[in-house]
């Protein structure tokens, strides 16, 4: 079972600031919890079982009863504040709060320094015993997808959807490294410096695409997680984008600029790489409660006429909800996120990736939206 917490497990240091933190993943099986997190542009990876917790005192306790309730987003905050108190002093010399807003690359983020410990219980106090970090154990620290010439027999349909690609269903789209693209940290506070870079940009000393290629100065990074949906979104954006002169006004979606790769190895797939939509989601608009009428009918027409040409040419968008529709700075609204997957809000999962699916999505928006 997977656990997210609810807000951000930091605490101002004596001088004022706050570190930046990220949870990385947070698995929860029947006696112990892997914890990996970011603190300060640094990766942990923490392992807490039951049996390294028996004996004085009160630590097993205490890890059984966040055990049993890792579903309250409440208690998961706990647990991790509990953990990171043990690791404190280790953390304040291993990762210090430094320049939050130097350059950092997506090949820096993604292979920054990383960190394993164990809990162990020591005369009743809960104590960290550092491991030597093995990716083969803690995994590797970014997302991975082999671009392969050809699958041999023994590669599955599984292991093809998630960490395999072939080269020639890939869209014919320039490949950039890893180290050509810097995170814009313009808008990030200080305590969320440590999250994924999304908003990026190419970095002074690399070679910007050219004018041809696209207009853009920033761009939207998507990491190529296993089991995301990042190769379904890149094969329907190619789609989309072999097919745009069929496609007739209004008709928006998020353009596919490029391919993300390893500079170790130019062979893995890092993430994909889409044009920067300057704007806000649809459900901050709605929550904004300050959207016309004539604006809300404009958006939906919009929407509306962009997915009855997807489904046209055989493309579902997938997991339709107002966090996937932009509405850019022209006030136009802008489809994204073609990863699939649903939300129970909108598609029960036996509709989702379906034209049904879409349309009974589009139905919920619009009540949202107040058009009747």
């Amino acid at each position: 079972m997977r656990a997210t917490a609810s807000a951000p497990a930091v605490s101002p240091t004596e001088d004022g600031p706050y570190p930046s933190y990220c949870l990385v993943d947070l698995v929860v099986d029947a006696n112990s919890i892997k914890y990996s997190y970011r603190r300060n542009n640094v990766r942990f990876y923490v392992v807490v079982r039951e049996q390294d917790l028996v004996g004085p005192g009160t630590p097993v306790d205490c890890f059984r009863t966040f055990l049993a309730a890792m579903g309250d987003p409440e208690v998961v905050f706990e647990f991790e504040q509990w953990v990171l108190s043990c690791l404190d002093e280790f953390m304040k010399i291993a990762a210090p709060i430094e320049d939050v807003r130097k350059r950092v690359t997506l090949w820096d983020y993604y292979t920054a320094r990383a960190y394993a410990f164990h809990l162990v219980n020591v005369r009743g106090q809960l104590c960290p015993v550092q491991d030597r970090y093995d990716p083969a154990f803690h995994g590797n620290q970014g997302p991975r997808t082999t671009i392969s010439a050809s699958l041999s027999e023994d590669d599955s349909y599984q292991s093809v959807s998630s960490s395999t690609v072939l080269r020639s269903s890939l869209p014919s789209v320039p490949h950039y490294l890893a180290s050509q693209l810097e995170r814009v940290s313009d808008g990030l506070a200080s305590h969320e410096m440590s999250n994924p870079p999304r908003k990026v940009r190419f970095c002074q000393d690399a070679a910007a695409p050219t004018p041809s290629e696209t207009s853009c100065v920033f761009f939207f990074f998507k990491a190529g997680i296993a089991d995301r949906g990042h190769l379904r979104e890149v094969a329907l954006l190619g789609r989309i984008a072999a097919s745009h002169g069929q496609f007739r006004e209004p008709f928006r979606t998020s353009r596919l600029a490029g391919l993300v790769v390893w500079d170790d190895d130019e062979g893995s797939l890092m993430g994909l790489l889409m044009d920067f939509i300057p704007g806000r989601t649809l459900t901050a608009e709605l929550s904004a409660g300050d959207a016309s009428l004539d604006s809300r009918r404009k958006w939906f027409a919009q929407m509306e006429s962009t997915m009855m040409q997807l489904h046209a040419a055989d493309i579902i968008w997938g997991d339709v909800k107002p966090d996937n529709v932009m509405i850019n700075d022209e006030g136009d609204a802008v489809l994204v996120d073609f990863g699939g997957g649903y939300t129970p809000r909108y598609i029960p999962r036996s509709m989702h990736e379906t034209i049904e699916g879409d349309l009974m999505g589009m139905r919920k928006i619009r009540a949202e939206m107040n058009l009747g």
